[in-house]
């Protein structure tokens, strides 16, 4: 009997290894963007559930957009990942929200600007309030300059600095 168990137990460990070893080559090809590829290969070795290719599909899908300069996915994508984004302490929301804040600024839309900080940055972020009041403080500053080296002097000054994509 305890040879059976040995034996069980070995072939679920080679199991597993396989299934292990087939994710991780699925992931790869997602990784060079051989996302059908990938797909097929996962299905034929019955390991979907173990790979990432939907994460990859969605990668893949915003950084298209931000070559064409469109923000939405990746507003989408953070808004969805909200929670998980707190949990790991990225401020890639907010990251997105400043540059957000910068174009309306360039485009004069100031109204939409604050309201972007306040809907957005503050009532998702209430712990950012000082970060907040550095960009807002890029409208009190009329003689700096919207680009980027005025906007990073500015808020720098209030101790956030905006990384623009």
């Amino acid at each position: 009997m305890r040879k059976r168990l040995d034996l069980f137990h070995r072939e679920q460990s080679v199991q597993l290894a396989d299934e292990c070893f087939n994710a991780m080559v699925a992931d790869f090809l997602c990784r060079r963007k051989l996302t059908g590829s990938a797909d097929s290969f996962a299905k034929a070795c019955n390991v979907q559930d173990l790979t990432d290719g939907n994460a990859f599909l969605a990668l893949y899908k915003i950084l298209g957009e931000l070559e064409e300069g469109k923000l939405n996915s990746l507003e989408t994508w953070c808004k969805m990942n909200r929670a998980r984004l707190k949990e790991l302490q990225s401020d890639l929301e907010l990251r997105l929200i400043s540059f957000q804040f910068v174009m309306l600024v360039r485009q004069d839309n100031i109204n939409e600007a604050v309201i972007l900080i306040r809907s957005n940055f503050l009532k998702n972020y209430p712990e950012q309030e000082e970060n907040a009041k550095g960009l807002l403080s890029v409208l009190l500053h009329p003689s700096a300059s919207l680009d980027v080296l005025a906007q990073e002097k500015v808020c720098k000054q209030e101790g956030f600095v905006i990384h623009l994509i």
